[in-house]
């Protein structure tokens, strides 16, 4: 993968194709689970020390131990599959050689992706594929996903075909 300078690059220069609406929703649901997590890790040791000064009784303890752990593996779940590393827009350059990926990390931030268009593998669409479809840039090992229904915003159609691959829109 031909790396580009993302320095001398301005984030002005990159024209917006595509947007998701519900950015707020996935940014929300993975900064949930870093919050839940912290409150898991935290309110385990507390029950502990309430059950040593006799102010909870042992199962108490066990069954907020569990349900803190259910709740905080759940979130990891679901959000592992559902919103990491998700793109929530697509831009591309005036010239159209590189491409900027805005997308949703592990725990909630959103990070960027610089890269040129013809390290983007193209997409192949499939309707069996329900949730997103999956954007593979070469020399990066991550697999990005990407929403694309009806209430996504594809600003500019034939640039969005141009990066990710004509089978999309």
């Amino acid at each position: 993968m031909k790396k580009v300078d993302h320095h001398n690059t301005n984030s002005k220069d990159f024209i917006p194709i595509f947007k998701t609406p519900h950015m707020p929703i996935f940014i929300g649901s993975n900064k949930l689970k870093k919050y839940q997590t912290i409150g898991t890790f935290c309110l385990i040791p507390i029950c502990f020390g309430l059950n040593m000064i006799d102010f909870l009784n042992f199962p108490e303890v066990i069954c907020a131990s569990l349900i803190g752990f259910g709740i905080t593996a759940g979130l990891h779940l679901v959000t592992m599959f559902l919103s990491n590393n998700l793109v929530v827009y697509v831009y591309i350059s005036p010239d159209e050689q590189k491409c900027r990926m805005s997308y949703v990390s592990y725990w909630g931030d959103r990070a960027e992706l610089y890269c040129d268009i013809e390290d983007i593998e193209p997409i192949k669409y499939s309707k069996l594929d329900l949730l997103n479809n999956k954007i593979k840039v070469n020399g990066n090992k991550r697999i990005f996903k990407i929403i694309i229904n009806n209430d996504s915003i594809i600003l500019n159609s034939s640039k969005l075909r141009k990066v990710l691959g004509s089978d999309l829109v």
